[in-house]
């Protein structure tokens, strides 16, 4: 198996499998390319030399596996299309995502990280995860009765004075 090609002078880990290429012990197991025998390179993936399998390499990849346009659309399609939202966060190596629950102060979720390549059975374990974690900060600062916005786990005034009218 041909090294970590010599030009790369990146980051200590492969693109591809995020592995360590920092010493000669190099911990990448990547395949060589059959087309132009590279090995850990993910233009022969995105070139179509190689399967991607399900994995995501990019923002781009990652918002044609959510259905968005582009990454503001990766952003939209996570809040939008789950139950109490979800927050993206990106930069040139990592995704970040975290349930999102409005009106709960400054409490928040915990956030998942995932560096490139993406698994997406895992990111999308994530998203229903981070999504329930939400939901559930989203009910400790909501009157269960009115949904109006409470301190954490208070009950409703409005709710508890209705609640004994109805009582009586």
């Amino acid at each position: 198996m041909d090294a970590y090609p010599p030009e790369y002078d990146g980051p200590d880990n492969c693109l591809v499998c995020q592995k360590d290429i920092s010493s000669s012990a190099s911990e990448c197991e990547c395949p060589e390319c059959p087309v132009c025998t590279e090995v850990g390179d993910p233009d022969c993936y995105a070139n179509g030399h190689m399967e991607k399998g399900n994995r995501a390499f990019n923002l781009r990849d990652l918002a044609d596996h959510l259905g968005a346009h582009n990454v503001d659309g990766i952003a939209k399609r996570l809040f939008k299309d789950t139950e109490c939202g979800i927050s993206f966060w990106t930069d040139t190596i990592q995704v970040l995502i975290a349930g999102y629950a409005e009106g709960s102060g400054d409490a928040t979720c915990p956030p998942h990280e995932f560096g490139f390549p993406i698994d997406l059975d895992e990111f999308d374990a994530a998203v229903v995860t981070a999504d329930k974690e939400g939901c559930e900060l989203f009910e400790e600062f909501h009157c269960s009765r009115c949904g109006a916005e409470v301190g954490y786990e208070e009950s409703c005034d409005e709710c508890d004075k209705a609640f004994r009218r109805e009582e009586k």
